[in-house]
């Protein structure tokens, strides 16, 4: 599921299942350390990039969550923020049912929009339902993290190369 949201674009989020992260990250160093590789290209899902650039939100806060999820996001205290409350009850709530057993599970945030998929091998109405509740309220959540950020005036950490925000291509060479 996917929804332009128009939030700010270096609201960067990511909450996946544990072992999904899991197995990510060791993929990961597999894949640039078997070849010495020291670069990571675009043809790498963003979730692995992200899974190197970003650092790993604490989530010793949210007793049942931390065991079940990993996060990462270009400012931690913006995840933490985003599961506190709403989300992190449908969370709890979404272990005992859809997220029984820690299917692959990821929730972010990326260029204004929220996206969630998981894997449902059974896709009967109440696992749909239980899906779509909880993107209802991921999204309300990511929302309100960007309300109370810009509140503070606060600028989003910028994931930007610096470099090219000094460059003037309308000086002539």
């Amino acid at each position: 599921i996917r929804m332009e949201l128009k939030l700010p674009g270096d609201l960067q989020m990511l909450l996946m299942s544990k072992p999904l992260m899991d197995q990510l990250e060791r993929q990961t160093y597999e894949n640039f350390t078997e070849g010495l590789q020291t670069q990571i290209d675009t043809s790498t899902p963003e979730e692995m990039r992200w899974l190197v650039m970003f650092p790993k939100a604490n989530l010793n806060g949210f007793r049942v969550l931390r065991g079940h999820f990993g996060a990462v996001a270009s400012s931690p205290g913006t995840v933490v923020s985003w599961i506190e409350g709403p989300l992190g009850l449908h969370l709890e709530r979404a272990l005992g049912t859809l997220l029984q057993n820690d299917p692959p599970f990821v929730l972010m945030t990326l260029r204004g929009r929220t996206y969630l998929r998981t894997q449902l091998i059974d896709p009967d109405p109440a696992s749909l339902a239980t899906v779509l509740d909880l993107f209802e309220t991921a999204v309300a959540q990511a929302q309100r993290v960007a309300a109370q950020w810009g509140e503070r005036g606060q600028e989003w950490p910028s994931t930007g190369a610096t470099a090219w925000q000094s460059f003037d291509d309308t000086k002539p060479r």
